[in-house]
């Protein structure tokens, strides 16, 4: 079981369970899951498999794998398919019995007037790693802490002190680059 707490620091934490029987899939961005998974690959890594949700805004599905199959075998191969952006386990409500579906990631978005290199010295300060920079705003981009667990990371995220430390770690961090106090990266 995991437990994560929601919301303020002195929030009320529940209780999660990995369900080794569900298995969330999601396509790269700008790619339909329902075209990724038309292929014999998809066919056999679904197989017998049940759609329990799928969340159209994020296209992600959520599949229970029938009993007694490998789902890290069925994980291998739907990871295995270009548009696939990620293939794993689902974490659950153990009293709903319901998905309960999390990102490892974090949107950040900078000042317009950072440099490209104050953003990325902030980013390595912070021990972050750039995932995807995104076309559609300046200095934004989604990260993610590397050598942390999708678990620990969720958690993380969610509980107040550690999320108060990361927002107060950026707020400094801006502010030195604001007041030019970063070396940028390579020297440029």
């Amino acid at each position: 079981m995991i437990e994560v707490q929601f919301g303020k620091q002195h929030g009320r934490p529940f209780l999660l369970e990995k369900n080794r029987q569900w298995l969330a899939v999601r396509s790269h961005a700008g790619k339909q899951l329902a075209h990724a998974l038309c292929c014999e690959s998809a066919d056999t890594a679904l197989e017998g498999c049940e759609l329990l949700l799928h969340v159209e805004d994020a296209d992600v599905q959520v599949f229970k794998l029938p009993e007694h199959s490998d789902p890290a075998q069925r994980k291998a191969l739907l990871r295995a398919l270009p548009d696939v952006r990620f293939a794993g386990s689902v974490l659950m409500d153990p009293v709903t019995q319901e998905p309960v579906l999390y990102t490892e990631n974090i949107f950040l978005k900078f000042i317009d007037s950072l440099k490209p290199t104050q953003c990325m010295a902030i980013l390595d300060e912070l021990g972050l790693m750039i995932k995807q920079e995104v076309a559609y705003a300046k200095n934004a981009f989604f990260v993610y802490h590397p050598g942390t667990g999708a678990l620990m990371f969720a958690h993380s995220l969610v509980n107040g002190s550690s999320a108060t430390t990361l927002n107060t770690a950026i707020r400094k961090c801006c502010a030195k680059a604001s007041a030019g106090q970063f070396t940028p990266i390579n020297g440029t």
